[in-house]
């Protein structure tokens, strides 16, 4: 029994002391997220759960690991008697699984990401500049504010995922202008490689589109995601500088396919009055 006491009091203490390491490791961070879930409330006003960006992740790595397929001549989802994408905590495993696809013909990408609307901290999403973390920050706030509201329920994800990115550039471009919490050089250099990529997608998906699968337009789609994002920050990198197929399209076209008129929208309109105006016109129908 004592021996049982011991061995609990001692896993807590580590515990205990490896939460304080963390805190001290990362203060700026946790500090410049505390600073953002403020802004997100009360400037966005964007309803957001009382953990958010509170708790570690159990996970060994930092990543969390999905895996796409897509048809080998078109941008449309593979394997469809089964799903579309895989999730995973395991390497080894994943790249079982797009070993799999790809024997079966399909085209494959093994995405890796720090951040999810799990919405919690890690080592990795901790590892990446301010910018890069404010938009993580805030293109996970809109998916808790989507996701948490039954009245969204049904939300198209194709302009979820447009829309996050959207309200988070803007955001922070919000805290630029009131000279808070970031660097405004840096938040320009983020926005300016982010939207070229945007840019060159949806170019490539609406050639496509018009064609059979063409390989040439894929490697040059690949050669010019490759040269705007090699000076990108590392969270660009990690997002985007992945082989270009039909399942790299076919997982980056939900952030890029509407993101420009979302973001000409949220000039004018509040984030739950783009997401109102979306359901009405794309939502479930009753």
């Amino acid at each position: 029994m004592q021996r049982r006491f011991y061995l609990t009091f001692f896993s807590f203490t580590l515990s205990v002391s490896t939460l304080f390491a963390q805190h001290t490791e990362y203060k700026h961070q946790l500090n410049l997220i505390d600073s953002l879930k403020v802004f997100i409330a009360k400037d966005l006003k964007l309803d957001i759960p009382a953990d958010f960006y509170t708790k570690w992740t159990d996970s060994k790595d930092s990543m969390y690991l999905y895996v796409y397929a897509a048809d080998a001549k078109h941008i449309a989802h593979g394997d469809t008697a089964h799903r579309s994408s895989w999730y995973y905590t395991n390497e080894d495993t994943a790249k079982a699984k797009v070993a799999q696809l790809k024997a079966k013909g399909y085209h494959t990408m093994l995405y890796r990401t720090a951040g999810t609307s799990a919405a919690e901290l890690n080592r990795k999403l901790l590892s990446y500049p301010d910018e890069a973390l404010a938009f993580i920050i805030i293109h996970e706030a809109v998916h808790n504010h989507i996701r948490n509201n039954e009245k969204y329920k049904g939300y198209p994800y194709v302009y979820e995922e447009s829309l996050c990115d959207a309200v988070a550039i803007l955001g922070m471009q919000t805290l630029v202008r009131q000279g808070r919490l970031l660097d405004a050089k840096s938040v320009s250099k983020h926005t300016r490689s982010l939207e070229r990529c945007y840019a060159i997608l949806n170019k490539a998906n609406d050639k496509l589109d018009d064609t059979e699968h063409d390989a040439l337009i894929l490697q040059a789609t690949n050669r010019r995601m490759m040269r705007y994002t090699r000076n990108a920050n590392q969270f660009l990198k990690d997002r985007m500088r992945y082989e270009v197929n039909n399942a790299y399209l076919l997982r980056t076209q939900d952030y890029s396919l509407h993101y420009f008129e979302l973001k000409k929208q949220l000039y004018h309109l509040s984030v739950t009055d783009v997401v109102k105006q979306v359901m009405k016109a794309h939502g479930p129908k009753n």
